[in-house]
């Protein structure tokens, strides 16, 4: 992930949610080509030990449902697969085909990114040629020390609709458990002797769920059970209690990993000796992480929970989030500053930690420096990222602050509307109806800038450039970037210079020819009818349009809807102008507010976009 940074670190977060899956990012439009007729799993806990049973049972109807037989399932080196079966009914109930051991391959989970894995899939294929057929399978698993017992869903695949689902949990009286419900009925709870037994049942209709543009996580929009033990023995014994708690436990992991080679300790000296403050000194160490030390996942250990050494990292030059964030600490610990290991849920659409549920709701490790007015943030994976910039994947979420007895959760700073807005300058020169060209001048910043660096930093410049076009004013006609620039390696934003050709810009009416101004870089939403999901904007969307148009003397050129105003609760639009001579100098500007809105606002916001839309399409300039 380090050497691709954001598009990685927004792919490998992203892998594995469910036991048995197809992937729940998968569109959820139910076609009938296939149907969950039943997905049980039982869970039983035996002091130390967590034993699970799943048995699954899925209907496919028709040639489309053919990737609903392409099963994998989730498992660790030390927690392997047993007891696996497979097989085919067809219509008239008998078995006629049956999965062979050959047949199911393990793979890696993160295969690509990780030097030393435990984390694999076991998969396979099974499917037969006449409809409507049932694949049917079972296997078990069980771990010696767990962290969790079930984040458990009725849904295996968004497009596919399940009939009916269980989920059973057994423990011992004296167990004691923490459970969140989402969307689901609570669970019957019945005692028999030493054991009580809870049990949830669930349904899914795949219609009851879109993905739309600008909608919250599918995860906090489906029926899930989560279930943590409120006491555990895992490396350390634990608790979650409460943050605090849980922070301490997570303090335990890392003790006695932060010393650092004499030789590393030395290098901290050198580099930080004639710096006077915190902030520069994090800054030098920051860059010396990033020019010497590379990201690889090495997903072994309690679960891949515990940091590799300092020391080991300083030796070995790689290490994954939680041992570069480790390693860092150390760092910054040798030159006399202090920082906390910060867990998060990294992902560009952040999921709602739930605060009154303590548990391990993150998927990634950042750095938290106090200064004495604010706070530094280090995302330690990224080999490209500015010092100090976390980001659409990390902004604006609660996260857990890992500060020992001390340990709480806090809230990640969000970002601002000067930090995602996008600055164009565009200068048309217009010396015939036909003879029209352009000067461009872009600003990215936020989530563009993020993927753009990316693209400057590891991909070709041809794929570079491809991916600025598409972002340009004009599109669809003929450019040429002529730069593209960082000015420094902690700027948090990049500049593109492009010209531009728009002679067949524009559409001829008779004598006279009109032009438009460029589309705004806005996805096309669903009509009201039609939406489904509340609204998420986890950052602001800002765009800033600037226009000189120069128009030749014997061109008459007049300027239509050059003044315009629309605002709402959800952001505004505004278009101003002014005529100079033989130039119009027009600012157009677009803001969406970042928040969480209800489903019922929808039709609101679909009236703003549709006024934005009606006011762009007057603003014309007629030549004749």
């Amino acid at each position: 992930m380090r050497a691709n940074s954001f598009i990685l670190l927004k792919t490998i977060f992203l892998v594995g949610y469910l036991c048995c899956r197809i992937p729940l990012s998968a569109q959820s439009k139910n076609d009938n080509s296939a149907e969950v007729l039943t997905y049980d799993k039982k869970i039983e806990v035996e002091g130390k030990n967590l034993s699970i049973w799943v048995d699954v049972s899925i209907q496919i109807n028709n040639p489309d449902g053919h990737h609903m037989t392409q099963v994998a399932i989730p498992y660790s080196a030390s927690n392997k697969i047993k007891d696996l079966n497979a097989s085919i009914i067809d219509a008239s109930g008998n078995e006629v085909k049956k999965l062979k051991k050959r047949d199911a391959v393990d793979v890696s989970s993160i295969s690509g990114y990780s030097l030393y894995e435990d984390d694999f899939n076991k998969v396979f294929e099974l499917s037969y040629n006449q409809y409507p057929y049932v694949l049917k399978y079972s296997y078990s698993i069980s771990y010696n020390g767990f962290l969790s017992i079930d984040e458990w869903t009725p849904v295996i695949a968004l497009s596919t609709n399940t009939k009916k689902a269980s989920l059973t949990l057994t423990t011992p009286t004296d167990f004691k458990l923490s459970v969140k419900e989402q969307k689901i009925n609570p669970a019957i709870k019945n005692v028999e002797s030493d054991k009580v037994i809870y049990k949830w049942a669930g349904t899914y209709t795949a219609e009851s769920i879109k993905k739309e543009v600008f909608a919250p996580p599918i995860h906090e929009l489906i029926p899930k059970v989560s279930i943590v033990p409120l006491n555990f023995e895992y490396g350390p014994s634990g608790s979650f209690q409460s943050w605090q708690s849980y922070g301490e436990w997570l303090n335990q992991l890392s003790y006695g990993l932060h010393d650092l080679p004499e030789s590393e300790k030395q290098i901290v000296r050198n580099l930080t000796k004639d710096l006077p403050d915190i902030e520069s000194k994090a800054n030098a160490l920051y860059h010396y992480l990033q020019d010497n030390i590379r990201y690889i996942n090495v997903a072994i250990g309690i679960g891949g929970m515990l940091p590799y050494p300092a020391s080991y990292v300083a030796q070995n030059r790689y290490g994954d989030c939680k041992a570069l964030t480790n390693y860092m600490q150390a760092l910054l610990a040798e030159a006399g500053i202090e920082a906390f290991c910060t867990d998060v849920y990294a992902d560009e659409i952040p999921i709602d930690i739930d605060k009154d549920f303590p548990s391990q709701q993150f998927n990634h490790v950042i750095l938290a420096i106090p200064t004495k007015t604010d706070t530094l943030w280090l995302e330690t994976t990224s080999n490209i990222n500015p010092f100090g910039y976390l980001g659409t994947f990390t902004q604006n979420r609660k996260a857990l602050l890992v500060n020992s007895s001390q340990s709480k959760i806090i809230q990640i700073p969000a970002m601002t509307n000067v930090e995602t807005q996008r600055e164009t300058r565009i200068y048309i020169s217009i010396q015939g109806k036909n003879e029209i060209s352009a000067k461009v001048n872009s600003t990215f910043r936020g989530d563009d800038f993020e993927t753009l660096l990316y693209y400057m930093k590891n991909e070709s410049k041809s794929e570079m450039e491809r991916f600025v076009k598409l972002k340009l004013p004009y599109e669809q006609s003929p450019s040429t970037i002529i730069k593209v620039n960082q000015h420094t390696r902690d700027s948090q934003e990049i500049t593109v210079d492009a010209e531009m050709n728009l002679s067949d810009h524009g559409q001829q009416f008779g004598e006279a020819k009109v032009l438009n101004l460029p589309r705004l870089d806005f996805p096309k939403i669903e009509r009201p009818s039609q939406r489904k999901s509340p609204l998420f904007f986890p950052y602001p969307i800002h765009y800033k349009d600037e226009f000189e148009i120069t128009i030749d003397e014997n061109i008459e050129g007049t300027l239509s809807n050059g003044t315009d105003k629309v605002e709402s609760v959800f952001g505004s639009f505004s278009v101003t102008s002014e005529r100079v001579n033989n130039k119009i100098i027009l600012t157009r500007e677009f803001s969406i507010k970042s928040g969480r809105y209800e489903t019922e606002d929808y039709t609101g916001f679909f009236e703003f976009i549709s006024s934005i839309n009606e006011s762009r399409a007057k603003t014309l300039i007629t030549l004749k």
